[in-house]
């Protein structure tokens, strides 16, 4: 017998913990990636671009863009955004 988790009580969320930006060797500004995964109900994700010489050692400057807990009327939040980088 199989439990199914999602038939479960509880809060669920749905998230990527893994995806590039145009800063490595994604297609899409990061500002465009948070944009698409929200808009296809993502509640989170990490962008972790490659952090290699290849790519000139990319850190993606995601403030403006990422959702903090904090609600400002005059900022658009994109997405929950947990920071993270692939060292290779």
């Amino acid at each position: 017998m199989s439990d199914n988790l999602f038939e479960k009580k509880g809060t669920f969320f749905r998230g990527n913990l893994h995806t590039h930006s145009d800063h490595s060797d994604g297609v899409l500004a990061a500002e465009e990636v948070c944009r698409r995964y929200k808009a296809n109900g993502y509640d989170f994700i990490a962008l972790t671009d490659h952090f290699i010489g290849r790519f000139s050692f990319p850190i993606t400057d995601t403030r403006s863009f990422r959702h903090n807990g904090q609600v400002d009327e005059s900022v658009e939040q994109l997405i929950n955004l947990i920071l993270g980088l692939k060292p290779g």
